[in-house]
C-alpha cells in the first residue's frame, strides 16, 4: 500500500527545477503495471494515475537539462553531460507515479526504507552539477545560470502546486477524505491490536502514523523527518514484517485501497474537464521538449 508519510508525488509538487523529482519511477523508466484504470492493490494503482504519469514525465526536464548545459557551457562554465533518456535505477518500493508501496515482500527486503536510499541504488542527478558550478565559480556562474534559466525554464512542466484541481492535489485530497471520514476506524483498531505484541512504546492508533519517529529507541535508524536513511536494522525488518502482516490481516490495506479508489473516481468525474485540460497542456510540454531534444542530441 502507499505510505502516506512519504508520498513521492506530494513531495515532487514542491521540488525545485534543478533536482525536481528525478527519482520517481515514471521519470526513470517503465514499470510492469496493470493497464490504466485497472485495480491493483499491490501497485496501489488509482484512477488519477494516467493524468499523474503525464504530469510527471521526465522528457521536459531532460530537454531543460540539455539546453541549460549547452547554455552554461557557452557562457564559459562546463555544463553536465546529460545521458539520453537519463534514468536512475527503478525503485521497487515506489509505484509508477512515485507513491510509496508497502507489503510483506518489501518489508522483508527494505523495512521502511525507500530502496533508492540504499547504496545499490545510488544515483547522481545531472542537475546537481549546476549547484557545484555556482559554488565553484561564484557570482559569475550564478548570473549565467539565472540568464540560462530565464531562457529555458519555459521547457519545464507547469507548476501545479497552487492548483487545487490538479491531478496531484486531487490525489492527495482523496487520501485525506478517506483518512478523515472515520470509515477506517474498525480496521485501524484491528491493526493496533495486531501490533500490540511488538511492544512498541507509544504505538500509534493506525498504520498511517507508523513508524513513529520515537521508534529510533527501538532500533530503527530514522532521521528527524521520519524517513530511514541507512540500511535497515534487524529490528526495523522485524517490525516492518509484523506491520505489513497486520495491515493485511486486519483488512486495513484492502479497505483503504477500495475507499481511496472510490474517492479518486468521484473527484475525477467531478473535475474531468480540468484534468483533460491539464493533460493536454502537459502533453504539449512533452511534445515541445521532444522537438528540442531532437535538435540538441
Amino acid at each position: 500500500m502507499r505510505n502516506f508519510l512519504a508520498s513521492g508525488a506530494a513531495a515532487c509538487i514542491l521540488a525545485v527545477a534543478v533536482s525536481a523529482c528525478a527519482g520517481t519511477p515514471s521519470e526513470r523508466g517503465e514499470l510492469a503495471t496493470t493497464p490504466q484504470g485497472s485495480k491493483d492493490v499491490a501497485q496501489w494503482s488509482m484512477p488519477l494515475d494516467s493524468y499523474l504519469e503525464v504530469a510527471q514525465s521526465a522528457v521536459p526536464r531532460e530537454a531543460w537539462l540539455v539546453s541549460m548545459s549547452s547554455c552554461m557551457t557557452g557562457a564559459g562554465f562546463p555544463g553536465p553531460e546529460v545521458p539520453v533518456g537519463f534514468a536512475a535505477p527503478v525503485d521497487p518500493t515506489r509505484n509508477i507515479v512515485g507513491y510509496k508501496l508497502f507489503d510483506r515482500e518489501i518489508a522483508e527486503k527494505y523495512g521502511y526504507h525507500d530502496a533508492s536510499m540504499l547504496p545499490e541504488f545510488a544515483y547522481v542527478d545531472p542537475g546537481d552539477s549546476f549547484g557545484v558550478l555556482i559554488q565553484q565559480f561564484g557570482e559569475p556562474a550564478q548570473a549565467a545560470f539565472d540568464s540560462c534559466s530565464a531562457e529555458f525554464d519555459g521547457l519545464l512542466a507547469s507548476d501545479a502546486s497552487s492548483d487545487d484541481k490538479s491531478s496531484m492535489w486531487l490525489s492527495v485530497e482523496a487520501a485525506h477524505q478517506v483518512e478523515s471520514s472515520g470509515a477506517l476506524a474498525d480496521v485501524r483498531g484491528a491493526w493496533r491490536k495486531c501490533m500490540e505484541p511488538q511492544g512498541v512504546p507509544g504505538l500509534s492508533d493506525g498504520p498511517e502514523d507508523f513508524p513513529l519517529i520515537a521508534m529510533t529507541e527501538s532500533g530503527l535508524d530514522l532521521s528527524g523527518d521520519g524517513v530511514a536513511r541507512s540500511a535497515p536494522t534487524p529490528r526495523e525488518i522485524e517490525l516492518a514484517i509484523a506491520d505489513a502482516e497486520c495491515r493485511d490481516s486486519s483488512g486495513y490495506s484492502q479497505k483503504r485501497y477500495d475507499l481511496e479508489w472510490e474517492a479518486e473516481s468521484k473527484l475525477l468525474d467531478a473535475n474531468r474537464a480540468h484534468l483533460e485540460e491539464e493533460r493536454a497542456k502537459n502533453q504539449a510540454k512533452i511534445d515541445e521538449a521532444t522537438a528540442v531534444l531532437a535538435e540538441e542530441r
